[in-house]
This record gives structure tokens, sequence and C-alpha cells, in this order.
């Protein structure tokens, strides 16, 4: 009796002991570093498909929901701390998870074609690098799909590697029933590497191609993005028409007015009541008078910065 005591007594004092260690720990636990906040608990697709028993593309329809996830949660915080998102380049969301999530989704599906789309145009912004890498499984797993050389011919075409781009899209257009597209862009890359004209016909075809909402409507800042380059540049020509025949900046919109129905593409430009240029988002352009130059407005734009 006397020793079933003790032995209760112990067990009651280890379990309190327990539990004071565990409210002190966390309690006192150390913050993370927000490099460490996020870990890959994800369990990899590559070494469990095996295991699944059939259920491969319900798993991968479920990663996929948490890849739009995990991303539009990203992108929703960084624009509730006020940041600007830039889909060129998303790196600043940090999102180490996206690309696990992501790979997940073509190991358990490989023919899964919307995460290679979203791999050349979302992985891009984030690492070009791992894009190239995901992206490459698309003609091994769909090599009777010409998109899917689209999207990897895209990558290495934003990486600035215009051999290579051009090479892909001649082997895309190789593949049966491809569009006379494929041949056409391997040679415009070719001879016009980086032009505005290449990208707009890229994305042009993707936009038409594709099936999500979400990335139409990426797609449809970068025509937009594309857009406001060619604007910007008119505003430009006509700020410099001014400052050659007044020897000095404009001060205010109102007075370019005159100098830009002189030049013939002005007829695309949008105007508010006001007299001031708006780009496709709706935002209206900034006039630097100091350098004589036209800017976005980084605060009201969703367009891309750089």
């Amino acid at each position: 009796m006397k020793r079933a005591l003790v032995l209760l007594v112990f067990l009651i004092t280890s379990f309190y002991l327990v539990f004071r260690l565990s409210s002190y720990l966390e309690v006192n636990r150390p913050p993370l570093l927000p490099e460490y906040q996020e870990e890959y608990l994800i369990l990899r697709g590559e070494k469990l498909r095996d295991f699944c028993l059939g259920l491969n593309g319900l798993i991968a329809d479920y990663y996929w929901m948490q890849v739009l996830q995990y991303l539009g949660n990203k992108i929703i915080a960084a624009i509730a701390r006020g940041e600007h998102v830039n889909i060129n380049d998303l790196s600043s969301l940090n999102p180490k998870m996206f690309y696990p999530l992501l790979d997940n989704v073509i190991s358990f599906d490989p023919k899964f074609e919307d995460a290679y789309l979203f791999s050349s145009l979302v992985l891009s912004a984030i690492d070009m690098d791992k894009a190239i890498e995901l992206t490459e499984k698309g003609p091994k797993n769909l090599p009777d799909d010409w998109r899917v050389y689209h999207y990897l011919g895209y990558i290495y075409w934003k990486k600035g590697e215009y051999d290579n781009a051009s090479e892909i899209y001649e082997r895309g257009s190789r593949v049966t029933n491809s569009p006379a597209f494929m041949r056409m862009m391997s040679a415009k890359i070719r001879s016009a590497g980086g032009s505005r004209e290449v990208a707009r016909q890229m994305y042009l075809q993707m936009y038409e191609e594709t099936n999500s909402e979400r990335i139409k409507q990426n797609l449809l800042l970068w025509l937009m993005w594309l857009d406001s380059l060619d604007e910007r540049d008119l505003i430009r020509r006509a700020l410099q028409n001014f400052k050659q025949k007044r020897n000095r900046c404009v001060g205010q919109w109102r007075e370019l007015l005159p100098e830009l129905m002189t030049i013939p593409e002005s007829s695309r430009l949008r105007f508010d009541s006001n007299g001031v240029p708006y780009d496709p988002t709706g935002a209206p352009y900034v006039l630097d008078s100091l350098n004589c130059d036209v800017k976005l407005d980084v605060e009201n734009t969703k367009l891309p910065l750089n």
C-alpha cells in the first residue's frame, strides 16, 4: 500500500513538473526569424504517388487548390501591408512553399497542363531556374502538346536566352497540329529578341489558350503593361519636343496637349477631364517636371513598376 502511494505521488509530481515545464517553454519560446517561419511541411509527391491507389488525380487537384490559395493569401497580405505587388517580380512575397506545392501537382499528375502554365508565368517571377526545372517536365510528360513548348520557350525568352527560346519554339512547331504561331515565334525571337511585339504575341497567345480566369487576369496586366510602355514612349517624345521648342520642361499636363496632338499615334492615349493621361488600369500618369519625364503612379497603378 505504501509503495503504491509513493508511486502515485511520484506520477502526480512528474505530470505537474511536465505541465509547468511545457507552460514555461510555450511562454518563453524564442520567436523564429521570418525566413524560418515557413517550413516545407509538405510530403513530396514524387515519393508518394505510387502509394495513392489511383487517387493521384484527386490529390493533384487538392495541391492545385493549395497553390492558388497560398499565392492568393500572400498577395492579399502584401496588399494589406500597403505594398505594391509587382507581377514581374514576386520574390518580395517570400513564397517559399510555392515551388514544392506546384511540383507536387505535377508529380501526382504529370499531364496537368495549367501547372506548367503557372510555372511559366508565376514561378518564373519568383525563381527563374526553378521555373525552368519544373516546366522542362512539360515536353517530357506531354510531348504531343505544343503549348508546353510555348510555356518553356517563354521562360527562356524572359531570361534573355533567345537562342534557347527560339530552338524550343522550333521543336514545338514540329508537334502535330501546332499553330503557325510557333514557327513564327521561333523566327521572330531569333531576329528580334526581346522586342515588345514578340512579348505581346506571346501573352496574347497564352491569353487565348488558357481557361483559367486567374491566369487571364495576370496576362491582361502584362498586355496592359506593354501598352503602357508604348504610351510612355509617346509622351516622352512629346516632352522632348516641347523642351526643344521652349527650352524648359512641361509644368503641367495641359501645356503638353498641343504637342501630343502633333503625334499621330497619340490617339491611343486616354485623358481625364483635367487633361491628365492615365494608364490602362485607370491610374493617372505622373508628370516629372524636373526631369522632363513621365512615370507610373506608384500608389494607384496595378501595372508592374519596372
